[in-house]
């Protein structure tokens, strides 16, 4: 499966942060909970799909 894994994402998100200083803070906040708002969506609907 190509592409990166959440973890990945979030490492990168971690180092843009630290590289980029205070200024990216952010873009960074929005970034991560956009991330966990996806990963809850997708978590939601796998269950939905283990229930069929």
């Amino acid at each position: 499966m190509p592409g990166a894994t959440i973890d990945e994402t979030m490492e990168t998100l971690k180092i843009g942060v630290i590289g980029g200083g205070s200024i990216t803070y952010p873009n960074a906040r929005f970034a991560m909970h956009a991330l966990e708002e996806f990963t809850a969506c997708s978590a939601l609907s796998q269950e939905e799909k283990l229930k069929e």
